[in-house]
Protein backbone atom coordinates (compact mmCIF):
# COMPACT_ATOMS: atom_id res chain seq x y z
CA UNK A 1 0.00 0.00 0.00
CA UNK A 2 1.60 3.63 -0.85
CA UNK A 3 0.86 4.36 3.11
CA UNK A 4 3.30 1.60 4.25
CA UNK A 5 5.63 2.39 1.42
CA UNK A 6 5.91 5.97 2.75
CA UNK A 7 6.94 4.51 5.83
CA UNK A 8 10.07 2.69 4.36
CA UNK A 9 7.95 -0.88 5.27
CA UNK A 10 10.49 -4.09 3.99
CA UNK A 11 8.66 -6.89 5.01
CA UNK A 12 5.52 -7.67 6.36
CA UNK A 13 6.55 -7.59 10.26
CA UNK A 14 6.42 -3.50 9.22
CA UNK A 15 2.77 -3.83 8.43
CA UNK A 16 0.11 -2.50 11.05
CA UNK A 17 -2.77 -5.19 11.85
CA UNK A 18 -4.74 -2.68 9.15
CA UNK A 19 -2.69 -2.70 6.68
CA UNK A 20 -2.32 -6.82 7.22
CA UNK A 21 -5.90 -7.11 6.30
CA UNK A 22 -5.73 -4.76 3.25
CA UNK A 23 -2.64 -6.53 2.03
CA UNK A 24 -4.66 -9.82 1.83
CA UNK A 25 -6.81 -8.27 -0.86
CA UNK A 26 -4.76 -9.36 -3.92
CA UNK A 27 -5.08 -11.57 -6.20
CA UNK A 28 -2.40 -13.77 -7.81
CA UNK A 29 -1.82 -17.29 -9.35
CA UNK A 30 0.47 -19.43 -11.08
CA UNK A 31 0.24 -23.01 -12.55
CA UNK A 32 0.16 -24.71 -15.77
CA UNK A 33 -2.35 -25.68 -19.05
CA UNK A 34 -2.98 -29.05 -20.15
CA UNK A 35 -4.48 -28.55 -23.91
CA UNK A 36 -6.25 -31.86 -24.99
CA UNK A 37 -8.86 -32.55 -27.58
CA UNK A 38 -12.86 -33.16 -26.94
CA UNK A 39 -15.74 -33.26 -29.20
CA UNK A 40 -13.14 -32.49 -31.86
CA UNK A 41 -12.14 -29.58 -30.82
CA UNK A 42 -9.24 -28.52 -28.60
CA UNK A 43 -9.62 -27.50 -25.41
CA UNK A 44 -7.30 -25.94 -22.15
CA UNK A 45 -7.26 -27.01 -18.76
CA UNK A 46 -5.97 -24.57 -16.13
CA UNK A 47 -4.59 -25.85 -13.18
CA UNK A 48 -3.37 -23.71 -10.41
CA UNK A 49 -0.53 -24.55 -8.37
CA UNK A 50 0.05 -21.33 -6.21
CA UNK A 51 -3.51 -19.75 -5.72
CA UNK A 52 -3.81 -16.04 -3.88
CA UNK A 53 -7.76 -15.67 -4.84
CA UNK A 54 -9.53 -13.26 -2.39
CA UNK A 55 -13.05 -13.13 -4.04
CA UNK A 56 -14.93 -15.85 -2.35
CA UNK A 57 -14.12 -19.66 -1.89
CA UNK A 58 -11.37 -21.70 -4.30
CA UNK A 59 -13.54 -23.06 -7.17
CA UNK A 60 -14.22 -26.61 -6.85
CA UNK A 61 -12.39 -27.36 -10.56
CA UNK A 62 -9.88 -26.14 -13.00
CA UNK A 63 -10.97 -23.53 -15.52
CA UNK A 64 -11.41 -24.73 -18.55
CA UNK A 65 -11.98 -23.07 -22.21
CA UNK A 66 -12.38 -24.04 -25.66
CA UNK A 67 -9.80 -22.79 -28.39
CA UNK A 68 -9.84 -21.58 -32.34
CA UNK A 69 -6.90 -20.95 -34.14
CA UNK A 70 -6.23 -18.93 -37.05
CA UNK A 71 -2.65 -21.26 -38.47
CA UNK A 72 -1.94 -24.27 -36.61
CA UNK A 73 1.56 -23.73 -38.02
CA UNK A 74 1.91 -20.42 -37.49
CA UNK A 75 -0.62 -19.23 -34.85
CA UNK A 76 -1.25 -15.35 -35.01
CA UNK A 77 -4.59 -15.17 -33.53
CA UNK A 78 -6.26 -17.38 -31.55
CA UNK A 79 -10.15 -16.96 -29.69
CA UNK A 80 -10.92 -18.80 -26.52
CA UNK A 81 -14.64 -19.49 -25.74
CA UNK A 82 -15.97 -20.49 -22.26
CA UNK A 83 -16.21 -23.94 -21.80
CA UNK A 84 -19.69 -23.90 -20.00
CA UNK A 85 -22.41 -22.44 -21.98
CA UNK A 86 -25.94 -20.97 -21.22
CA UNK A 87 -29.37 -22.18 -21.34
CA UNK A 88 -29.64 -21.01 -25.39
CA UNK A 89 -26.26 -22.99 -26.15
CA UNK A 90 -24.09 -19.72 -25.86
CA UNK A 91 -20.45 -19.22 -24.30
CA UNK A 92 -20.29 -17.54 -21.39
CA UNK A 93 -17.72 -15.58 -22.33
CA UNK A 94 -15.16 -14.67 -25.64
CA UNK A 95 -11.80 -14.00 -26.14
CA UNK A 96 -9.73 -12.91 -28.56
CA UNK A 97 -5.47 -13.08 -28.60
CA UNK A 98 -3.81 -11.46 -31.70
CA UNK A 99 0.13 -11.95 -31.17
CA UNK A 100 1.84 -7.97 -31.48
CA UNK A 101 3.33 -6.95 -34.88
CA UNK A 102 6.73 -6.97 -33.34
CA UNK A 103 5.74 -9.97 -31.77
CA UNK A 104 8.53 -12.73 -31.99
CA UNK A 105 7.50 -16.79 -31.49
CA UNK A 106 11.45 -17.57 -31.41
CA UNK A 107 12.77 -14.90 -28.46
CA UNK A 108 14.23 -16.45 -25.29
CA UNK A 109 11.70 -18.80 -23.57
CA UNK A 110 12.27 -20.66 -20.35
CA UNK A 111 9.54 -22.72 -17.77
CA UNK A 112 11.07 -23.27 -14.42
CA UNK A 113 9.42 -24.98 -11.87
CA UNK A 114 10.37 -26.19 -8.00
CA UNK A 115 11.80 -29.72 -7.70
CA UNK A 116 9.51 -31.33 -6.18
CA UNK A 117 11.92 -34.29 -5.86
CA UNK A 118 13.01 -34.56 -2.21
CA UNK A 119 16.57 -36.11 -3.34
CA UNK A 120 17.35 -33.19 -5.14
CA UNK A 121 16.31 -30.65 -3.07
CA UNK A 122 18.54 -32.66 -0.38
CA UNK A 123 21.03 -32.51 -3.13
CA UNK A 124 20.93 -28.85 -2.61
CA UNK A 125 21.64 -29.42 1.10
CA UNK A 126 24.48 -31.60 0.55
CA UNK A 127 26.34 -28.85 -1.78
CA UNK A 128 26.75 -26.50 1.52
CA UNK A 129 27.75 -26.65 5.12
CA UNK A 130 24.62 -27.32 7.06
CA UNK A 131 25.54 -25.86 10.27
CA UNK A 132 22.70 -23.93 11.48
CA UNK A 133 25.05 -21.07 12.19
CA UNK A 134 26.90 -20.61 9.06
CA UNK A 135 25.21 -17.88 7.28
CA UNK A 136 26.50 -18.81 4.33
CA UNK A 137 24.05 -21.72 3.97
CA UNK A 138 21.83 -21.15 0.81
CA UNK A 139 19.34 -23.98 1.41
CA UNK A 140 16.84 -23.70 4.01
CA UNK A 141 15.80 -25.94 6.65
CA UNK A 142 13.59 -28.75 5.51
CA UNK A 143 10.94 -27.47 8.04
CA UNK A 144 11.04 -24.04 6.27
CA UNK A 145 11.33 -25.32 2.37
CA UNK A 146 9.49 -23.70 -0.15
CA UNK A 147 6.73 -26.14 -0.95
CA UNK A 148 6.33 -24.61 -4.78
CA UNK A 149 7.56 -22.05 -7.11
CA UNK A 150 7.59 -20.96 -10.24
CA UNK A 151 9.38 -18.92 -12.94
CA UNK A 152 8.60 -18.02 -16.53
CA UNK A 153 10.59 -15.45 -18.98
CA UNK A 154 9.43 -14.85 -22.43
CA UNK A 155 11.78 -12.19 -24.36
CA UNK A 156 12.16 -9.41 -22.42
CA UNK A 157 9.42 -10.10 -19.64
CA UNK A 158 9.57 -12.65 -16.58
CA UNK A 159 7.27 -13.53 -14.13
CA UNK A 160 8.31 -15.28 -10.69
CA UNK A 161 6.24 -16.67 -8.07
CA UNK A 162 6.74 -18.31 -4.52
CA UNK A 163 4.52 -20.15 -1.79
CA UNK A 164 3.96 -19.49 1.37
CA UNK A 165 6.77 -20.50 3.65
CA UNK A 166 4.84 -20.84 7.06
CA UNK A 167 6.64 -20.51 10.67
CA UNK A 168 6.54 -22.88 13.25
CA UNK A 169 4.75 -21.04 15.57
CA UNK A 170 1.75 -20.15 12.90
CA UNK A 171 -1.46 -22.27 13.55
CA UNK A 172 -2.46 -24.14 10.69
CA UNK A 173 -6.07 -24.29 12.12
CA UNK A 174 -7.95 -23.47 9.62
CA UNK A 175 -11.20 -25.09 8.76
CA UNK A 176 -13.33 -22.22 10.11
CA UNK A 177 -12.37 -19.93 7.95
CA UNK A 178 -14.13 -19.37 4.26
CA UNK A 179 -11.40 -17.60 2.41
CA UNK A 180 -7.68 -15.87 2.53
CA UNK A 181 -9.45 -13.00 3.73
CA UNK A 182 -11.91 -14.43 6.21
CA UNK A 183 -8.57 -15.98 7.71
CA UNK A 184 -6.27 -12.98 8.04
CA UNK A 185 -9.39 -11.29 9.55
CA UNK A 186 -10.38 -13.26 12.02
CA UNK A 187 -6.54 -14.16 12.54
CA UNK A 188 -6.18 -10.22 12.89
CA UNK A 189 -8.65 -9.56 15.13
CA UNK A 190 -7.03 -12.71 17.61
CA UNK A 191 -3.92 -10.58 17.93
CA UNK A 192 -2.32 -13.60 15.77
CA UNK A 193 -0.51 -11.73 13.53
CA UNK A 194 2.16 -14.35 13.17
CA UNK A 195 -0.36 -16.20 11.31
CA UNK A 196 -1.74 -13.61 8.98
CA UNK A 197 1.94 -13.14 7.86
CA UNK A 198 2.42 -17.01 7.23
CA UNK A 199 -0.67 -17.14 5.15
CA UNK A 200 0.27 -13.67 3.01
CA UNK A 201 4.30 -14.82 2.64
CA UNK A 202 3.25 -15.72 -1.06
CA UNK A 203 5.92 -13.63 -3.27
CA UNK A 204 5.20 -12.77 -6.60
CA UNK A 205 6.43 -10.63 -9.26
CA UNK A 206 6.81 -9.09 -12.70
CA UNK A 207 10.11 -7.58 -14.52
CA UNK A 208 12.35 -6.99 -17.18
CA UNK A 209 15.34 -7.96 -18.69
CA UNK A 210 16.25 -5.20 -20.14
CA UNK A 211 16.26 -3.28 -16.75
CA UNK A 212 18.90 -5.02 -15.49
CA UNK A 213 15.99 -7.85 -14.22
CA UNK A 214 14.13 -5.23 -12.46
CA UNK A 215 10.98 -6.29 -10.82
CA UNK A 216 8.49 -3.02 -11.85
CA UNK A 217 5.47 -4.57 -10.43
CA UNK A 218 5.45 -7.16 -6.86
CA UNK A 219 2.93 -8.29 -4.52
CA UNK A 220 5.01 -7.19 -1.56
CA UNK A 221 5.59 -3.23 -3.03
CA UNK A 222 8.60 -2.87 -1.60
CA UNK A 223 10.42 -5.51 -3.71
CA UNK A 224 9.76 -3.24 -6.78
CA UNK A 225 12.71 -1.69 -7.92
CA UNK A 226 14.87 -4.22 -6.50
CA UNK A 227 17.13 -6.53 -8.86
CA UNK A 228 15.67 -10.51 -9.31
CA UNK A 229 19.15 -11.24 -7.64
CA UNK A 230 18.44 -9.78 -4.70
CA UNK A 231 14.89 -11.18 -3.83
CA UNK A 232 16.49 -14.59 -4.52
CA UNK A 233 19.64 -14.06 -2.62
CA UNK A 234 22.19 -14.82 -5.27
CA UNK A 235 22.10 -15.73 -9.43
CA UNK A 236 20.84 -18.87 -11.13
CA UNK A 237 23.59 -21.57 -11.28
CA UNK A 238 22.81 -24.42 -13.85
CA UNK A 239 23.80 -28.04 -12.69
CA UNK A 240 24.49 -30.70 -15.17
CA UNK A 241 25.95 -31.29 -19.27
CA UNK A 242 23.01 -31.10 -20.91
CA UNK A 243 19.29 -29.44 -21.09
CA UNK A 244 17.49 -32.71 -20.52
CA UNK A 245 18.96 -33.29 -17.63
CA UNK A 246 20.02 -30.31 -16.12
CA UNK A 247 18.48 -28.74 -13.25
CA UNK A 248 19.01 -25.06 -11.19
CA UNK A 249 20.26 -24.04 -8.44
CA UNK A 250 18.09 -20.92 -7.16
CA UNK A 251 17.34 -19.17 -3.68
CA UNK A 252 18.57 -21.79 -1.78
CA UNK A 253 16.33 -24.68 -3.82
CA UNK A 254 16.64 -27.04 -6.67
CA UNK A 255 14.27 -26.13 -9.76
CA UNK A 256 13.13 -28.17 -12.88
CA UNK A 257 13.14 -27.09 -16.50
CA UNK A 258 9.51 -27.24 -17.98
CA UNK A 259 10.36 -25.00 -21.19
CA UNK A 260 13.49 -23.93 -22.41
CA UNK A 261 14.67 -22.17 -26.28
CA UNK A 262 17.84 -22.00 -25.46
CA UNK A 263 19.58 -25.08 -28.14
CA UNK A 264 22.68 -25.97 -25.66
CA UNK A 265 23.44 -25.74 -21.91
CA UNK A 266 26.35 -23.26 -22.23
CA UNK A 267 24.13 -21.40 -24.15
CA UNK A 268 21.79 -21.54 -21.24
CA UNK A 269 24.64 -20.98 -18.70
CA UNK A 270 25.05 -17.88 -20.39
CA UNK A 271 22.26 -16.41 -20.36
CA UNK A 272 21.65 -17.00 -16.77
CA UNK A 273 24.87 -15.28 -15.46
CA UNK A 274 23.06 -12.30 -16.40
CA UNK A 275 20.69 -12.53 -13.57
Amino acid sequence: SSSSQKRGCTSLKDLTPHELCLYARQHVFSGFTVLESEKGRPVATRHHCIDWNFVGVSRPRPNKWWIEVDNAKHVSCWKEYAYATDDHGQHYYFEQWDRLKDGNPKVARLALRLSANPKKRKACGDNVDNDDDNDNNTCAPPAHQQKDGVFVLVGDHFNYMMSRKFTSSASTSTNVATSLVNLVDMAVAAGDLETARSYLSIEAAHGTVSSGWKLDCAIPPWNEGTELSSIMNGPMVVHGSDIASCSIEWGGEIWDIYDCSFGNIEKLKGYLAKV
